[in-house]
C-alpha cells in the first residue's frame, strides 16, 4: 500500500479517536457537573482503557476547613473495595506456601469455636463461612461503635462468642465484614507483619502504588487525605470514631493508584496475572452451583461483558470499582460525601463508555405463564 495512503489512514484513525475521547469527556463532564461545588465535598473519577486514560476529573472539596480541592492525588477511603487487597495478601501467602485455601481457620485462630463443619480460608474469602457480621452483632448488643473503641481483636472476641453460624460453611454467600477482619488477623499471625506492611511489600510496592495503605494505627500523617462527610440538618459533619478494625475496609487510595490496580485486574501486568485470576476465581457451593462472589470481587456480567466489581460504603463516603477485562476497561469512583451514590455514577459512566462498542447483549421478550395459586395457604404470622 502507498505510504501516503497509509499515513492518511493513520491520521484519520487518530483523529477519530481524539474526537471520540473529547466527546466522552464532554458527556462525563456534563454528567458530573452537579458535583462541581466549591463549598461541598465531592468525588474523583477515573476511566482507563488499557494503558490510556479516557477520563480523569475531580469535583468538590477534600477538606472543608481549608477549602482544599479534590484531585487525582487525593486519598479517599476505599471502604469495602479494600477487601480485594486483603485477599491479595492471602494470595501472596499461598505463593510462599505458608497457607492454603483448604486450611481450617482454626489452624491460625485456635481460639475460634469448633463447628460441625470446618470453616476454611476459602470460606472467609467468598463470604460463605456463615460467620455473622460484627456490625450487626454490635448493634444488637447495644454497642455504640461510633464512639467506643474497638479493633480486630474485639471483632475476633465477638465472633468467638457465637454458638452458631448463619449457614453451613460453603452453602451460600452471606456477606459479612467479619470474614475479612479474621483474614487480616490470619495474615498478620502467619507473616509476622502487620497487614499494611505485608500488602505494601508484596503487592503495592511492586505495582508502584505508593499512595495506597491500610490504616493499622492512629495518628499517622496522611498527605492529601480527604475528610469524609455526612450532611446533617443542612450542615456537613465528619466522623470522630476511634475504631481501628481493618481487613474488611479501612484502606485509603487515590484514583491515580487505583488506575494501576484496575490494569492489574484486567490482566495487563504480567507479574500479577496470577493475582488477577485468583481474585476473580469463584468457588462452587455445596449443592454444586457456582457463587458470583469471588475473593474480594463480585464476578458478573453487564450488557454482555464480563465484569469484576466491588463497592464500598462507610461513614463519609462511598466507592465503586468496575473492571471489564475483555475490553481492558476500568472505572473507579471515590467520594468523600456519604450521600453521593458512587455505584450509580460508575454504571452511568460505563453506559456512556459502552456506547462506543458493539452491543453484545440482545434483549429478547420473555413470556411467562402463571398458574392460579391458593393464597389461603400463605396466611399466617411471620
Amino acid at each position: 500500500m502507498n505510504r501516503k495512503i497509509v499515513f492518511v489512514l493513520f491520521c484519520t484513525i487518530v483523529s477519530n479517536c481524539i474526537a471520540a475521547q473529547k466527546q466522552l469527556k464532554e458527556q462525563l463532564d456534563e454528567l458530573l457537573k452537579v458535583y462541581d461545588n466549591s463549598n461541598a465535598p465531592g468525588l474523583s473519577v477515573k476511566v482507563i482503557k488499557a494503558q490510556d486514560e479516557l477520563y480523569s476529573n475531580s469535583f468538590g472539596l477534600a477538606n472543608l476547613d481549608y477549602s482544599i480541592k479534590n484531585s487525582d492525588s487525593t486519598i479517599f477511603s476505599l471502604a469495602s473495595i479494600g477487601k480485594q487487597f486483603t485477599a491479595s495478601a492471602i494470595w501472596a501467602l499461598i505463593n510462599e506456601s505458608k497457607i492454603a485455601l483448604e486450611d481450617d481457620i482454626r489452624t491460625y485462630l485456635p481460639e475460634f469455636p469448633k463447628y460441625k463443619k470446618p470453616i476454611k480460608i476459602k470460606h472467609l474469602l467468598n463470604h460463605t463461612s456463615g460467620i455473622r457480621n460484627y456490625h450487626t452483632l454490635m448493634q444488637l448488643s447495644g454497642f455504640d461503635y461510633h464512639i467506643t473503641y474497638y479493633d480486630n481483636l474485639t471483632v475476633l472476641e465477638l465472633a468467638c462468642k457465637q454458638k452458631g453460624l448463619n449457614n453451613v460453611p460453603g452453602d451460600k454467600v452471606t456477606y459479612s465484614n467479619t470474614n475479612y477482619n479474621l483474614l487480616a488477623l490470619i495474615v498478620e499471625r502467619v507473616s509476622g507483619h502487620n497487614l499494611n506492611d505485608y500488602i505494601y511489600n508484596n503487592i503495592l510496592k511492586p505495582l508502584k502504588m505508593n499512595y495506597t495503605f491500610v490504616r493499622v494505627s492512629h495518628g499517622k500523617t496522611i498527605k492529601n487525605k480527604a475528610i469524609g462527610y455526612q450532611k446533617r440538618n443542612g450542615e456537613f459533619v465528619y466522623n470522630v470514631t476511634n475504631q481501628l478494625s481493618y481487613g474488611a475496609g479501612n484502606m485509603g487510595s487515590s484514583i491515580k493508584d487505583m488506575g494501576i490496580w484496575m490494569q492489574m485486574l484486567n490482566g495487563q501486568i504480567s507479574e500479577f496475572i496470577g493475582l488477577a485470576k485468583f481474585l476473580k476465581t469463584t468457588e462452587v457451593f455445596n449443592n454444586g452451583t457456582k457463587a458470583n462472589y469471588a475473593r474480594g470481587i463480585m464476578v458478573d456480567t453487564y450488557k454482555g461483558y464480563n465484569t469484576a466489581s466491588h463497592g464500598g460504603f462507610g461513614f463519609g463516603g462511598r466507592s465503586k470499582l468496575i473492571a471489564l477485562p475483555e475490553l481492558k476497561l476500568g472505572i473507579i469512583v471515590l467520594s468523600n460525601l456519604q450521600s453521593i451514590n458512587a455505584s450509580s455514577i460508575a454504571y452511568q459512566i460505563l453506559d456512556k463508555v459502552l456506547e462506543s462498542y458493539p452491543k453484545k447483549l440482545k434483549i429478547e421478550a420473555v413470556t411467562e405463564s402463571f398458574k392460579p395459586q391458593d393464597l389461603n395457604m400463605f396466611i399466617g404470622e411471620y
